[in-house]
């Protein structure tokens, strides 16, 4: 089963990427495009939250693909702090319509969305069957939160499959590594650095 991984439009005129959004080349892979978001943090400094009652394999899985972001030439510092409403980067589960616009549909909806600077709001659909690793009839959570954060840091959907900014995914498998497509875009949008240094709690 193939599902969207947040709940935005993806189609249009037989194409994954959406109207209207200027489409960069990937001077790296022939014939790639990624696409940037219209904003990003001011700073690389952000400071992240998930609700306090958080299971701590789920904080483990949030703080790896934060580290992935941070390792790509882009010295973002992530901390997290426990003060949701007041984190740069807020990731909590939610249910139905949840008061953003864009409710999630049961099971059967998207795995979440996130939305992109200075939002800094990551949901995830709470009634998906979450699982860590490639369980089948599951959705990876690691996989997910990985996209997701991609978007809140500014970046759209990608035309490569391999990318995590892939627009869709199957349940049961996995896609925990960034592709060469995602970091082109991510050190297009925040610049890079031979020597970052970044940290993740």
């Amino acid at each position: 089963m193939v599902n969207p991984q947040y709940g935005f439009p993806d189609l249009v005129s037989g194409s994954f990427i959406k109207d209207g959004v200027k489409l960069v080349r990937d001077p790296f892979i022939g014939g790639s495009y990624y696409e940037l978001g219209s904003s990003k943090f001011s700073s690389l400094y952000l400071t992240w939250a998930l609700p306090l009652i958080t299971k701590p394999l789920i904080v483990n899985c949030t703080v790896s693909a934060l580290r992935k972001w941070a390792s790509q030439g882009v010295p973002f510092n992530f901390v997290r702090i426990y003060d949701i409403l007041e984190a740069d980067i807020k990731i909590s589960f939610v249910s139905g319509d949840h008061g953003d616009g864009l409710p999630f549909n049961g099971k059967h909806g998207p795995f979440g969305h996130g939305l992109p600077p200075p939002t800094g709001i990551l949901h995830l659909n709470e009634d998906i069957p979450w699982a860590m690793g490639a369980v089948p009839g599951t959705v990876d959570i690691e996989t997910v939160v990985l996209h997701m954060l991609g978007h809140v840091l500014g970046l759209s959907h990608s035309n490569v499959s391999s990318a995590v900014m892939w627009a869709h995914m199957q349940w049961g498998l996995i896609k925990r590594d960034l592709d060469p497509d995602d970091i082109v875009g991510i050190r297009t949008l925040y610049g890079y650095r031979d020597r970052p240094r970044h940290r993740a709690f």
